[in-house]
């Protein structure tokens, strides 16, 4: 019968126990098996490294009917004309009705009124509801500064900086 796991009171043979699925949901881990053999980047499922793929092809199947742009991933498509044509936002936030071209975006809304912030400083702990907002932030502690400016040579941690310091030129 094989190797017998206790997890949360249940019991689960070991074949089933190494799944991605048991791992998720039994274990909160998240299990990635699946990986890009061109750049890394690893899946959950074979399906999600199937559509994955062809981002690094020049292969680009998806004409958009409405301008000259084409997309590798149908989904990349379809975003592409709701955010440029359509105007179609189909994913609405259930607490206040406020609408989004993308379920990520609406994912990440949605934290305004959770107050969640899974992104933490390694440096402060300061916690951020957003990986960019984060990277801005740790900029601080690193010293970093991508953006400068191409008349003075003067630069700055965050874009809008830069911009308003275009203003005094």
């Amino acid at each position: 019968m094989g190797l017998i796991i206790l997890a949360l009171d249940i019991q689960f043979t070991a074949s089933r126990a190494l799944s991605p699925v048991f791992a998720r949901l039994f274990l909160g881990v998240r299990f990635y098996p699946y990986e890009c053999k061109q750049c890394g980047r690893c899946f959950a499922d074979s399906s999600t490294l199937s559509r994955h793929r062809p981002t690094h092809t020049r292969e680009k199947l998806y004409a958009c009917e409405y301008c000259d742009k084409r997309y590798a991933q149908r989904n990349s498509l379809r975003v592409h004309q709701r955010a440029q044509h359509t105007g179609e936002k189909p994913h609405e936030c259930s607490l206040c009705g406020r609408c989004f071209v993308r379920k990520d975006f609406l994912k990440l809304y949605y934290r305004t009124h959770t107050g969640e912030r899974p992104n933490k400083c390694r440096w402060c702990n300061k916690a951020f509801s957003q990986k960019s907002y984060l990277r801005n932030h740790e900029r601080i502690h690193t010293g970093e500064k991508p953006y400068g400016c191409n008349l003075c040579n003067k630069a700055f941690t965050h874009r809008q900086s830069l911009t308003y310091h275009m203003t005094t030129h």
